[in-house]
């Protein structure tokens, strides 16, 4: 395959080749089997161009070819004659570009494991930071300290033990406030309103009650029977 494509490269570089340097290069490119085949051929059919020359080897090595190069040789033969394989690359290359196909193909290594770039003294900065982090969050919030948290702080007892009771008298509750206020309205009223204004009594006429024509006295109790048991309600007012 790879003397088909020098000589293919060659026809377009210059287009006038002798065949008798074709047939002097093919001596030396064909080895073992295909070296054989070729000196079979050229004492039957004797001297024959480049283009029958190719077209006998890819009939007569196509399965080879296929083994050799499946891809390749799928593309030359599916190609025009006059197609190079420089423009299938530039072709496939512009088509991978703009679909971007080679993101999907994983890379491959050469399979040599290189160590890890590391320092001997290094120090890991942001370790250190986030201890320091972790060692003022973990502090009591009541004295400071950060060897206990403030559940088990020591001090919070002390506060609590060391205050000292207030009698009840110096905390106001809430019916001596309004009995003060009570006491402020009544002394702004007594200056304001006329002293004497107390001791005066308003007269009011006894006014009798009204019971179906029958006049009685206010406060006299009404003369009943046991005889006379009302059972309605008219017959009460009777």
């Amino acid at each position: 395959m790879e003397l088909i494509d020098y000589i293919d490269g060659l026809f377009i570089d210059v287009p006038s080749i002798p065949d008798y340097w074709i047939t002097a290069r093919s001596d030396t490119a064909f080895k073992r089997h295909a070296s054989i085949w070729y000196t079979e051929m050229k004492e039957i059919q004797g001297r024959r161009n480049w283009p029958w020359w190719k077209r006998k080897i890819i009939q007569k090595q196509s399965k080879r070819l296929k083994a050799i190069d499946p891809q390749k040789h799928e593309l030359k033969c599916r190609c025009n004659q006059n197609c190079t394989l420089d423009d299938i690359a530039n072709a496939l290359q512009d088509i991978r570009k703009r679909t971007n196909i080679g993101k999907y193909f994983p890379y491959k290594s050469s399979g040599f494991k290189q160590k890890k770039h590391f320092r001997v003294e290094f120090k890991d900065k942001h370790r250190e930071r986030v201890a320091e982090v972790t060692k003022k969050k973990n502090s009591c919030y009541t004295c400071g300290s950060t060897d206990h948290y403030a559940n088990k702080c020591p001090k919070a007892k002390e506060k609590v033990s060391a205050i000292e009771k207030v009698p009840e008298e110096e905390f106001p509750t809430e019916d001596s406030e309004s009995d003060s206020i009570g006491d402020a309205i009544r002394e702004q009223s007594y200056e304001e309103q006329d002293p004497r204004e107390e001791f005066l009594v308003e007269y009011q006429e006894e006014t009798p009650l009204e019971i179906q024509g029958k006049h009685l006295e206010a406060g006299m109790p009404q003369n009943t029977s046991s005889t006379n048991l009302c059972k309605h309600t008219q017959d009460a007012q009777t």
